[in-house]
């Protein structure tokens, strides 16, 4: 009987450890405001042929102020500056705010324009939300990457848990457009 009992609680405690392992293992760690401080890359060019041929750099500084340049391949250049805050919207998203900052999903002459107003899909309201110039404030999500980039052709950079931010999907939703932006 002694034998027995111990023989059930050794695969109990077994069971357990592979139990812990596996939930940790699965598990995508949140992304921090400090994840985020740094240099982010997006680059317009290899998507959609409906966006512009640009880059554009965001610089999310720890003191909670950016500075967002746009620049196209004509050689055109546009830079802004604001305030970023964060809002955490569940276990794998992050939603990023960006206030003072400009869309340019649609070129510069869109984003200069101040009657300019846009609506992207949000994925974890799962409605459309506006963004754009009229409210001065530009929606990004920020979140870890669960498989390699390699393995999605929409995602330019990252290995598994890298932090990405991307876009609020433009578009209809049969046909989204994510502009991801890569930490340098």
């Amino acid at each position: 009987m002694k034998r027995c009992l111990l023989y059930i609680a050794g695969i109990l405690v077994i069971t357990l450890v592979v139990a812990c392992q596996v939930t940790t293992e699965n598990q995508v760690p949140p992304v921090e405001y400090r994840d985020l401080v740094g240099t982010w890359m997006a680059d317009y060019s290899q998507y959609d042929v409906s966006l512009p041929r640009a880059k554009e750099t965001l610089i999310l500084n720890a003191n909670g102020t950016f500075e967002q340049i746009f620049e196209a391949t004509m050689g055109r250049r546009r830079s802004v500056a604001g305030k970023w805050s964060t809002e955490e919207m569940d276990d794998a998203w992050t939603r990023v705010y960006l206030v003072g900052a400009s869309y340019y999903l649609q070129g510069i002459s869109a984003a200069k324009d101040p009657d300019f107003e846009m609506s992207a899909w949000d994925p974890v309201l799962s409605h459309h939300v506006p963004t754009g110039n009229k409210s001065g404030l530009v929606i990004l999500y920020a979140t870890r990457l669960l498989l390699d980039s390699t393995y999605n052709s929409q995602i330019p950079c990252g290995k598994k848990g890298d932090v990405i931010l991307q876009h609020l999907p433009i578009g209809d939703l049969d046909a989204p457009t994510w502009v991801t932006f890569c930490k340098e």
